[in-house]
């Protein structure tokens, strides 16, 4: 297994901040009222940053982990993907139905139906199935997984085989993000469609993890810059991003920014990764 890319780690890290902060930005901390104390602007977007960084992780590690056996490394890495979601969700998830019976939520038991109890333990809120969701914002990692689902095909389509496939994968999956932001159904923006009703969500990661696949497969025409030059460039998109997320109003423009870190960041860690591997006398840490 690969070594940690620690400087994707550290963008996890901010993104996963940024999603918390979003999250409570409406909470009354310092008094009554439902007044906003702080706002992350577009923060919602963070998570289609995390789509994007899991796409580009996944070819890092099982670009050729399906040519030879797909079945069973296949069965073996939705396994471990699996076990990555799974365990906290559920403990997560049993929470709510206690926090429901000591009356501290508006819901009762009764909300749910037998379906929504089903989908909710078989992780299916972010599908389109008509799953009420015990915990709101599990769609994300519902999503996560189907984007799991599909990663063989989507590597054969935008990693194995030629560029040209992989330009229409890609543009395919551009073109499904500007259709989110076409249909209306965002709630706090063009973007954050979460509601298990439709299929969006789904394609909203499916396409985040697409656009990941993509960005890695052009990351190697960074390794002529230097380690000094990449850092600079994260510096400045990060703060591109910043200056876009308070002055435009629409998501699109943030959504790319934030992908364009995943190859510049990515790659000065890959390279780093790969120098401490032939060290101790490996050669290539990412033909897996």
């Amino acid at each position: 297994m690969p070594a940690d890319i620690r400087s994707l780690t550290g963008v996890r890290g901010v993104a996963a901040v940024l999603i918390v902060l979003y999250h409570f930005g409406n909470v009354p901390l310092l008094g009554p009222g439902t007044a906003p104390y702080y706002r992350v602007p577009h923060g919602y977007l963070a998570v289609d940053l995390f789509f994007m960084l899991s796409g580009y992780v996944m070819a890092y590690v099982y670009r050729d982990a399906f040519v030879a056996s797909p079945w069973r490394h296949y069965a073996d890495f939705l396994v471990k993907r699996v076990a990555r979601l799974y365990p906290a969700y559920l403990v997560i998830a049993a929470l709510y139905p206690i926090k429901i019976l000591l009356g501290l939520s508006r819901d009762t038991l009764a909300y749910f139906r037998p379906w929504d109890w089903v989908g909710n333990l078989l992780m299916l809120t972010g599908w389109g199935l008509h799953v009420q969701p015990i915990v709101g914002v599990s769609w994300a990692a519902s999503a996560e997984l189907g984007s799991y689902l599909l990663l063989p095909l989507l590597l054969v389509v935008i990693i194995r085989r030629g560029p040209l496939l992989s330009v229409v994968g890609c543009a395919l999956a551009l073109a499904a993000v500007v259709g989110i932001a076409m249909s209306g159904l965002g709630s706090a923006g063009p973007l954050d469609v979460t509601n298990g009703d439709s299929m969006l969500p789904l394609l909203r990661a499916v396409a985040g993890f697409a656009i990941g696949l993509g960005i890695f497969r052009i990351a190697h025409y960074l390794d002529g810059l230097s380690m000094a030059m990449q850092d600079g460039l994260v510096a400045v998109l990060t703060l591109t991003i910043v200056g876009v997320g308070i002055l435009v109003h629409h998501d699109l423009p943030i959504y790319l920014l934030s992908g364009s870190q995943d190859p510049v960041g990515g790659q000065a860690a890959v390279e780093a990764v790969q120098a401490q591997y032939e060290r101790v006398g490996l050669t290539d840490v990412t033909a897996r």
